[in-house]
């Protein structure tokens, strides 16, 4: 695959988790339904929702697993965003996303310090991680 170039900057690649408290995991609904969600509200996640927002058209995500903590990283599904800002429904904050390659596969869990695989949204910066992302697809 080549990389996009949209505005004269390169594409990112997030990482997202697809599970929620109270209901479990919710990847099913994401592929089935080509979105990606952030359940938590503004209120409670703010730096989540701002960092959801710099999602562009065109950027790559990747639904992620990884539980429990120190297990391995799973990938469910990678897919490209394909709306340009993201909208509200029950499920959640959301944007477009059109289904490139879905599995699950899993990763050997990188040994890198700064290890946000944890967190429910991230930037991927890991050459190795990067590297299978597009192998898949």
């Amino acid at each position: 695959m080549d990389i996009i170039i949209l505005g004269g900057d390169f594409m990112a690649i997030w990482g997202i988790g697809a599970y929620y408290e109270n209901i479990g995991d919710v990847s099913t609904q994401f592929i089935q339904n080509n979105i990606v969600c952030i359940g938590h509200s503004y209120y409670t996640a703010s730096a989540i929702h701002e960092m959801f927002k710099s999602i562009s058209a065109g950027d790559l995500v990747y639904i992620k697993k990884n539980f429990p903590p120190g297990s391995d990283l799973t990938i469910m599904a990678i897919g490209i965003i394909t709306s340009m800002d993201p909208y509200q429904i029950q499920l959640g904050f959301t944007h477009d996303v059109k289904w490139l390659w879905i599995g699950p596969a899993q990763i050997a869990s990188p040994s890198d310090k700064n290890n946000v695989r944890k967190n429910t949204l991230y930037r991927e910066y890991n050459p190795n991680i990067i590297n299978t992302i597009f192998t898949l697809i």
